[in-house]
């Protein structure tokens, strides 16, 4: 649909609300979870999740993907408070997943593939 039908027609869409508050002034962005987000932010809590408690015993999946969750929204809201912009939060995204898949793979080396490890 064109920009103008949605304002039009669907004036208190999330979208419209967002645009209108833009042109108002009253917001300086606009950080939207459409589908796309929604998969992203599900993945993050999995794969942080998954790879940051894997030895964990007492975590197990669901857990280990809430507490996923929590620390991946954490992070973009650290981001957010320090006043980055809008278009850095999918570079902090991209680094926060680097460091947790290097930390999760350096942890699961030690003593080899086996875990038998060489003298």
């Amino acid at each position: 649909a064109e920009p103008s039908t949605i304002r039009k027609e669907y004036k208190d869409s999330s979208i419209a609300t967002a645009l209108r508050l833009l042109a108002e002034g009253k917001a300086d962005a606009y950080v939207g979870a459409g589908s796309t987000g929604a998969m992203v932010f599900g993945l993050a809590a999995v794969i942080i999740g998954t790879t940051l408690f894997r030895r964990v015993s007492f975590v197990r999946g669901t857990a280990a993907v809430v507490i996923g969750s929590i620390l991946y929204k954490l992070c973009i809201q650290i981001a957010i408070l320090l006043g980055l912009p809008g278009n850095m939060l999918k570079f902090i995204t991209a680094a926060l997943f680097l460091v947790i898949l290097i930390t999760g793979n350096l942890t699961g080396r030690k003593g080899g593939a086996d875990g038998a490890g060489a003298a």
